[in-house]
C-alpha cells in the first residue's frame, strides 16, 4: 500500500500534464505578435489561444 500511494501520484502528475496543455499551435506568419507555441489549458490560455488564433488568420497566416 505504501508503493501504491506515490505510484498513483505520478500517474495524476503525468495525466494533468498532458491535459494541461492538450492543444497547442503555432502560427506560419511570424510577423505577428503572437510567435511560438501557444497552448491552450486553463480559462487565461484557452482566451490567449482564441485571440492568437484570430489575429494569425487575419494576417493571412495558418493556426495550427
Amino acid at each position: 500500500m505504501k508503493k501504491l500511494i506515490p505510484v498513483l501520484g505520478v500517474v495524476a502528475l503525468m495525466s494533468f500534464t498532458l491535459n494541461s496543455c492538450s492543444k497547442c499551435a503555432t502560427c506560419s506568419d511570424s510577423s505577428g505578435p503572437f510567435s511560438g507555441e501557444i497552448c491552450k489549458g486553463n480559462n487565461y490560455e484557452d482566451a490567449y489561444y482564441e485571440v492568437a488564433k484570430i489575429e494569425c488568420e487575419a494576417l493571412g497566416g495558418t493556426f495550427d
